[in-house]
Order: structure tokens, then sequence, then C-alpha cells
């Protein structure tokens, strides 16, 4: 049991880093960029939510990091303890899984359709060589507005979350 245990934490823990850096940096500053330099940074956003495959890696980080941590749940909580979950540290564990599952859900209904619009518009740019169409363009001010929203709303929880279940410990 005590290797199975170690195997999900590093799972968790591995994983919650490799999706909340990711997050934070795409929708903290690589997005805020690309939304700078349009209609130039077309092709890059096309790359980077299609081809890249960092959305891909984004989801199965995402995927792996709730499975292993919903796996370790049970065990840390004493089994759902009532006095553990009742606990400081209970409480703060449990908000801190609470925000990160809120944030996968956002991902998964709001952010990844929305990447892979991006990235389809960014390749239908490409596949025309010149500039986008005036509608093309307003698509991809729209859906870049509606990325930088929820993502920055996603960061922001997933930040929350990692902290919550860091300092739980020692509340």
């Amino acid at each position: 049991m005590a290797i199975l245990i170690i195997v999900l934490r590093a799972v968790h823990i591995l994983g919650g880093i490799f999706w909340t850096g990711a997050v934070i940096t795409l929708y903290g500053f690589v997005l805020p960029s690309t939304r700078a330099t349009q209609p130039e940074s077309a092709r890059f956003t096309s790359q980077l939510a299609g081809r890249s495959g960092l959305t891909a890696w984004m989801t199965a980080a995402s995927a792996a990091c709730l499975l292993a941590g919903l796996a370790l749940y049970a065990p840390i909580s004493g089994r759902f303890d009532r006095d553990w979950l009742r606990s400081t540290r209970g409480m703060v564990l449990s908000l801190g899984a609470l925000v990160g599952v809120l944030a996968a859900l956002e991902g998964l209904m709001v952010l990844g359709p929305t990447a892979r619009r991006l990235g389809a518009v960014g390749r239908e740019i490409e596949a025309a060589g010149g500039p986008p169409t005036p509608a093309q363009a307003a698509e991809l001010g729209r859906l870049q507005d509606k990325l930088g929203r929820t993502g920055t709303r996603a960061a922001w929880m997933l930040g929350i979350a990692a902290l919550l279940m860091a300092v739980a410990r020692y509340i």
C-alpha cells in the first residue's frame, strides 16, 4: 500500500505541477502576447492550439492529477472520517480538491472546445494563404477574449488549489 500511495502522490504532484504551470504560462503570458500581435501571430496560435500537442498534454496531466488525487483522498481522509473531514487540514485539502475539480471542469467544458475552435480558425487562415477575413479576425478576437477570461480564472483556481494543498499539512 505504501508504494501505491507514493506512486499516486508522485503522479498527482507532477501532473499538478505541469497542468498548473502550463495554464499559468499559457493564459498569463502566451495568449496575451499572441492577442497583442494579431494577425501576425495567427500561424503561431494555430500551431500551439492545434499541432503542438500542448492541449493534449494539458488534458492528460489534468486527468492524471485528478484521478490520482481522488484515489488518494480516501486513504488520506481515513476513509472519509468525520473528525478528519472537520479538521482544519481536512477542510483545507477538501477545498483545494474542490477548486481543482472546478478548474478541470472549466477546462473540459470551456477551454478545450474554445482552443480547438481557435486552432481550426488559424488553420483556415493559414490554408487561405493570406490575412484573415474580417469575419475570421472577429472570430479570433472573440475566441481569444473567451480564452483569456476563462483561462485566467482557471489559472487562479489552479494556483489556489495548489496553495491550499501545499499548506494544508501545516495549518
